[in-house]
């Protein structure tokens, strides 16, 4: 196989690259669409063609566009990585391991990356034997390769074989320190918990966010401008904005029902949406993305400032609303491979609880579920937590800086509890595991959908679509109650930040 990075056109990735930094993708695809149909048609230009194509949810585009490209034997593994992390990042994970398998057998001498790469997409698609042969491979071609090792003791944790686990990881970071030791200590963490060893877990997940400080503080940063705007955006909305836009319901398409499953990350809202999802007339996205990256990042958060933002959202005349609206769902069902058609559609996104406003104006017919849990138990799932660094996981960066994230966010649901007037409903995760049928009923009922029990049962859950979110091995197993109160093992080190969460332990009722 060709293995030497395929020939770039600088000059139209420039541009490309200016028109995306000005928040405008569809900009980029345009251009590199131009560049197709004037007789471009390298391997590199329609590699990115077909990225950008992915990153507008235009994903059967996309997919045609992926499909020439992995066919020409020319391409070299580096792209076909790319390609392969676009299936992975909405959940493809079969699609994602068959560009990879290709990868692998098209190159003349296997390596590590590559390897491990097939392995993660087998076990996010639970392969987990096969996924640990890959990983094994890696690890033998290179000892010193820490995200196989890493791979290897998450599946022995899995498996519920912590000892073997945190001797894999103790001797690798013994024996090869490197710049990934940070995703070895994630995992370490993880095992000393599981094994009862909490200040050890706790040691251990501090050394690795102190190894990513350097990386998180500029996303950190990030992170409390869009908290700003948000929380400007929430005090600005009016009472008569609110009636007004909720009178807007009636003249645009009802035939369409959508709910808005929101909270905070770690609150229980994978465990809850793929419940409810149990139930054939109802479809869930498990975060698409595409509501905060397609309308409230440009609409919102890159607005010249609050008052331009609650302008535009308060001058959308019905025609902008109706194809706004049929904009959404066109991507949503491009994203799920599928027809909505009279189903619940489910539009699960934690993070959603502080940017209501502008789903609100767009579907003001929609209902609110909000998963609620011990603060205390979120901060501590959301600080253990390994995802790639973004404005909402830097705050994971330590206790303080997590419990402010916290209270940012869901300050927004203590403001719109009393004056939004929408449909809401809020589930507890202590209650849910309690008494799994009676608030079960409940959501099924404030959803106008039949209950039926056999959703509970994680064979249901198993059975289904895989799950991206990072809770996807939790939601296959029978509910426990391991996770409620959790923090009492770790109350010393959440200490410094507990009077930021006391309002919303008064508030929510776990004071």
């Amino acid at each position: 196989m060709h293995d030497a990075p395929i020939s770039w056109d600088h000059g139209l990735a420039a541009s490309a690259s200016r028109a995306i930094e000005c928040g405008d993708p569809y900009a980029a695809v345009a251009t590199y669409r131009n560049a197709i149909e004037r007789g471009a048609s390298d391997l590199a230009t329609l590699a990115n063609y077909g990225v950008l194509l992915w990153r507008v949810f235009e994903f059967q585009q996309a997919d045609e566009v992926f499909r020439q490209v992995i066919e020409d034997a020319r391409i070299d593994t580096a792209t076909l990585r790319r390609i392969a992390h676009c299936y992975f990042e909405i959940g493809r994970f079969g699609q994602s391991a068959a560009v990879m398998r290709i990868a692998l057998a098209r190159l003349d001498e296997p390596d590590a990356i590559t390897a491990n790469t097939l392995a993660w997409t087998l076990e996010r698609d639970h392969q987990t034997e096969e996924a640990r042969q890959f990983a094994e491979a890696a690890y033998a071609i290179d000892n010193a390769y820490g995200p196989a090792v890493r791979l290897l003791a998450h599946l022995d944790r899995r498996a519920g074989d912590f000892e073997r686990a945190e001797r894999r990881l103790a001797e690798q970071l013994r024996k090869y320190p490197s710049d990934f030791d940070w995703g070895l200590r994630y995992e370490l963490a993880a095992v000393y918990d599981r094994l009862g060893r909490y200040d050890d877990a706790f040691r251990t997940l501090v050394q690795a966010k102190a190894q990513l400080a350097p990386v998180s503080a500029g996303h950190l940063r990030e992170s409390y401008a869009i908290r700003r705007r948000q929380w400007e955006l929430t005090q600005s909305v009016t009472a008569t904005d609110l009636k007004n836009w909720r009178a807007a319901g009636p003249s645009l398409d009802q035939a369409r029902r959508i709910v808005f499953l929101t909270g905070f990350p770690r609150s229980g809202t994978t465990l809850l949406e793929q419940i409810i999802a149990a139930n054939p007339a109802s479809v869930d996205t498990d975060e698409s993305g595409i509501l905060p990256s397609q309308f409230i990042e440009p609409l919102v958060w890159r607005a010249a400032d609050v008052f331009s933002a609650l302008i535009e959202l308060r001058s959308f005349a019905a025609e902008q609303l109706v194809a706004g609206r049929e904009a959404f769902y066109r991507m949503t069902e491009q994203y799920l491979g599928q027809s909505i058609g009279d189903r619940l559609l489910i539009e699960k996104n934690p993070l959603l609880t502080a940017d209501l406003p502008l789903p609100m104006r767009l579907f003001p017919e929609a209902s609110l579920l909000v998963a609620l849990r011990d603060p205390r138990d979120v901060v501590l799932s959301y600080l253990f937590t390994m995802v790639p660094l973004n404005w909402s996981s830097a705050p994971a960066a330590d206790v303080v800086e997590a419990c402010r994230f916290y209270a940012d966010t869901m300050r927004h649901w203590l403001w719109w509890r009393s004056r939004l007037g929408w449909p809401a409903c809020e589930i507890r995760y202590e209650r849910f595991i309690a008494d799994p049928v009676v608030e079960a009923q409940r959501v099924a009922g404030f959803l106008g959908l039949e209950f039926d029990p056999a959703t509970l049962h994680e064979r249901h859950r198993a059975e289904r679509r895989a799950v991206r979110t990072p809770t996807y091995d939790d939601v296959t197993k029978p509910l426990y109650t391991r996770a409620i109160g959790r923090w009492h093992n770790y109350e010393r080190h959440l200490e410094p930040g507990l009077t930021l969460l006391q309002p919303f332990l008064d508030a929510l009722g776990y004071a």
